[in-house]
């Protein structure tokens, strides 16, 4: 009567498999991307909305709709917005863009201007509009009736369980965490997750979701970024929403767009190695 990837058909003794293969996953460590592999967050109040061409809008109607929401309405793009490491080159070419007066997030998957194509200045692969922003859930839900497809592969809001810069200066994460991993599970997704591309049988299935106990040890030798990222982890909760070519990945706002702002000072010098230290073997269902 329920889907099979629904939350009330999925045996526990499946998600203690899928933590299993988590963490053996992590055993290799981990990156905390910031940059090509990341999102910059822009924001605007308002202004003259442009049209975006999605390159896929003819693909099937999750593609179509947004297309047709970007060359009818459009969004507004503020000047000099640029997806991860610039739009172009080897990166998903990621944006995400908040106009704060009409409440709307707008996210994009290959985000450039590109002036050759001969239709519009903007230009992207895919994307969805989030409408509602203060109050939304974190999902890409349907517009006008039709789903969305979103600029991650698991329908799950790019923006979502991305570590932003403000809030990391402030010393505190005020959200669960999301997590890309080397081997997503093949056509099996749990909600909130609304699809896959996951190609491995034994992979973890987008949509899976972990918690550190609530008595976790907060070791005083951690790094500022640590200590943050487990306590998020602790109090809000870890979800897996898309895949990577390599080791298990988190997400950091990417700032590179201003040359005064950095996370050195929350690394203490520390690369990727140092976290293969992170307490993956304390989480839980």
């Amino acid at each position: 009567m329920f889907s099979p990837n629904g939350m009330f058909t999925e045996p526990i003794e499946s998600r203690e498999g899928y933590l299993a293969e988590f963490k053996r996953q992590c055993s290799e460590g981990m990156y905390i991307n910031s940059n090509r592999w990341s999102v910059p967050i822009y924001y605007v109040t308002g202004g003259e909305k442009v049209k975006v061409h999605v390159r896929d809008s003819k693909r099937d109607k999750r593609w179509s709709m947004f297309g047709r929401y970007m060359k009818d309405v459009g969004a507004p793009i503020p000047k000099g917005m640029k997806g991860a490491l610039g739009g172009s080159g080897y990166s998903d070419g990621h944006c995400f863009l908040y106009d704060t007066k009409s409440d709307i997030g707008y996210e994009f998957f290959q985000y450039r201007k590109d002036k050759s194509q001969g239709i519009s200045e903007h230009y992207c692969t895919w994307g969805a509009v989030l409408p509602g922003m203060k109050r939304h859930d974190g999902r890409v839900l349907p517009l006008n009736g039709v789903e969305l497809i979103g600029a991650r592969a698991s329908g799950i809001a790019l923006v979502a369980g991305v570590m932003k810069y403000e809030d990391l200066m402030l010393g505190k994460i005020p959200h669960a965490l999301c997590v890309a991993v080397k081997f997503a599970r093949k056509g099996k997704f749990l909600w909130p997750a609304s699809r896959t591309d996951g190609r491995s049988v034994n992979g973890v299935p987008y949509g899976f979701k972990m918690k550190f106990p609530k008595d976790i040890e907060i070791k005083t030798g951690w790094t500022p970024m640590f200590k943050m990222m487990v306590e998020a982890v602790r109090d809000y909760g870890l979800w897996v929403v898309d895949q990577t070519a390599d080791k298990v990945a988190f997400f950091c706002e990417d700032i590179t767009r201003f040359p005064d702002k950095s996370y050195s000072s929350l690394h203490n010098g520390a690369t990727w190695r140092t976290y293969k230290s992170f307490p993956f073997k304390d989480l839980e269902i």
